[in-house]
């Protein structure tokens, strides 16, 4: 806005009529090495949010897409006067290059305007024609945003208005799409739902998941114990129930099979491991005979505790896994093991909970 209000000024200073649209130089959209860019960040991006941390795919997600900004809009353009800003007015054009001196040039100046392809295959550039004291100047310049509006109003000695309504068409699709895609991928990592208690207690998995969920309608981590807890651990991103005792039979609290008792929930994520291998793993192909071995390694994990009802931390310790029983089956391409809790040790760090008087 502010360059904006300088090329107004210029314009009146200049006799050449108030201001009436602005048109901005840019390297290109789409050359290769910003193609890669993007397709290079989004693979990343994908790779982090389902293998390692959602908030870290965001955040590659987020650099790309502001490097890309940067090298389209900001970045040098390799012209000796570097950016363009042309300001259209009713009396003639306002040029303004990033390296150079500002000037107003009334229509009887402008001889005409073109685009050209600096070379085969690149992108349509501008050419102006301006004649300057019987001197002919070319200014070139690389994309412009509404190239073609521009050359049209230098042409035809007229501002061209910005194409409003179809703007505000696009900008109202873009922002529903855009909170329709906060709403579904981004939010649910940030923001805790309410839902409804499901007709299973397996169903509670959405307790754990990305932000978590809240259920109004379970029942309050109070009164008396014990207070029921199940216990979900995250594999990949996912949760699947856990065995959270030790013993044959479990005590109170520990097996409950109504989702409308649940009180507690305990989330275990792995979120450490020791570089060397505690145990190793020996698979042999189903239909083969290739035999191959899996190094097993120390897990820490994390485990959350929450109020189901609520969806409020009640607790939170770290523990590192010291089951090293190997996996019956392993998928293919998952070369990761790791220990895990046992039922026993689970048990005595979630009693505290379960019978907190």
């Amino acid at each position: 806005m502010l360059l904006r209000r300088k090329l107004a000024r210029l314009a009146e200073e200049g006799a050449i009529g108030p201001l009436r649209r602005v048109y901005r130089s840019r390297n290109a959209l789409a050359s290769t090495p910003k193609i890669w860019l993007l397709l290079g960040g989004g693979l990343l991006a994908t790779t982090c949010y389902f293998n390692v941390s959602s908030t870290l795919a965001y955040i590659v997600g987020a650099l790309a897409l502001i490097t890309y900004v940067y090298l389209v809009f900001f970045a040098d353009t390799g012209l000796p006067a570097g950016r363009y800003w042309i300001g259209v007015a009713d009396g003639g054009l306002v040029v303004a290059p990033q390296h150079g001196t500002m000037e107003a040039v009334p229509w009887s100046m402008v001889r005409h305007a073109r685009l050209f392809q600096p070379e085969p295959g690149a992108p349509l550039a501008v050419e102006i024609v301006i004649v300057q004291s019987g001197r002919t100047e070319e200014i070139r310049f690389g994309e412009v945003s509404g190239r073609r509006a521009l050359v049209t109003s230098i042409n035809e000695r007229r501002a061209i208005r910005p194409p409003v309504l179809l703007r505000s068409i696009v900008a109202g699709v873009t922002a529903i799409a855009a909170l329709l895609l906060a709403g579904t991928v981004f939010l649910p990592d940030f923001i805790v739902h309410t839902e409804s208690l499901p007709a299973e207690v397996g169903g509670l998995t959405r307790a754990c998941e990305r932000a978590g969920a809240k259920y109004p309608d379970a029942a309050p981590f109070s009164g008396s114990a014990p207070h029921p807890i199940l216990a979900f651990t995250q594999d990949k991103r996912e949760y699947t129930a856990t065995s959270a005792y030790g013993s044959s039979s479990p005590p109170a609290g520990f097996a409950e099979s109504s989702p409308a008792k649940v009180q507690l929930v305990a989330c275990i994520r792995r979120t450490g491991a020791d570089p060397g291998a505690v145990t190793y793993c020996t698979y042999k192909e189903q239909f083969g005979s290739r035999v191959e071995s899996g190094a097993m390694r120390s897990a820490t994990y994390t485990v959350d505790v929450y109020e189901l009802r609520t969806h409020r931390k009640v607790g939170v310790f770290e523990h590192v896994g010291s089951d090293t029983t190997c996996p019956q089956v392993v998928a293919d391409g998952d070369d990761d093991l790791y220990t895990k809790i046992t039922s026993a040790a689970l048990q005595v760090e979630l009693e505290p909970y379960v019978n907190r008087q």
